[in-house]
């Protein structure tokens, strides 16, 4: 028989996460003449005296805090595959995580305030009442940047400022060592913010949208809807800005 061609089909698969252990072995050396006994020093940990690796750890934060699967779940999902971590582990595995981190969030804080456009805003989320059998309102505050500088566009970044309320006093918090323009809607509790010296505002068009569509669709308004048209023509000029170097963006608009 001689080969004449062959047919190649492909189909999608998976393998399922894998645990395994991690092994680190140091030989001992020892010197019968001078009675000394060497060995080669342990590989630096990220936390001392830890079961999991980080590759473990960011699996099981990625889990929890970006795929939102409770620790109890993952405990089941872990169980399948024969590794018996309780929930009570896996959360001080998040706890320990989470303190490793800050050095990093504290960096990163300084990376986005570093910039002289930052956007801000918040949005709602349930925290837990312990003995209430409830959640309660909590705000989740987000700054971030994505700003260009000369003819390049500066790395983007974001910082969430997680508060128990929405009060001003939060973001003053946050933003008291900054200065330079603050993108925001008109919710007042940036007033006291935006009062300092060296602080600007620029409204964000997209709230500001928002009203007026709003007027369209429950009360036809002529005024709202040539409103939301004239805004659309700036999208259109910001879609090609978007495209275009900063200097070039600039005499486009």
């Amino acid at each position: 028989m001689v080969r004449v061609g062959e047919d190649v089909s492909e189909r999608l698969d998976i393998i399922p996460a894998q645990f395994f252990v991690q092994r680190q072995i140091r030989g001992k050396w020892a010197c019968k003449c001078c009675q000394l006994m060497v060995q080669e020093p342990a590989a630096p940990q990220v936390f001392a005296g830890a079961l999991p690796t980080p590759g473990l750890q960011a699996h099981t934060m990625v889990s929890r805090f970006v795929d939102h699967i409770p620790y109890y779940r993952q405990e089941q999902i872990n169980a399948r595959s024969g590794v018996r971590a309780p929930r009570s582990t896996l959360a001080g595995w998040g706890g320990q995580t989470g303190a490793q981190l800050l050095p990093l969030y504290a960096a990163h804080r300084l990376f986005v305030l570093g910039s002289q456009v930052v956007h801000a805003d918040k949005t709602p989320i349930g925290m837990l009442d312990p003995g209430g059998g409830k959640t309660k309102k909590a705000y989740m505050w987000a700054e971030l940047t994505k700003v260009r500088e000369g003819a390049f566009e500066a790395e983007p970044g974001v910082v969430y400022d997680f508060c128990a309320g929405r009060g001003g006093k939060y973001p003053h918090a946050f933003l008291k060592d900054w200065s330079g323009t603050l993108v925001v809607d008109a919710y007042s509790g940036y007033d006291a913010t935006l009062s300092l010296d060296g602080r600007f505002t620029a409204h964000c068009l997209a709230h500001a949208r928002r009203k007026y569509d709003e007027l369209v669709k429950a009360n036809p308004s002529e005024v709202a809807k040539q409103a939301v048209l004239r805004i659309a023509l700036l999208y259109r000029v910001e879609a090609v800005a978007k495209t275009l170097t900063a200097d070039s963006s600039k005499r486009s608009r």
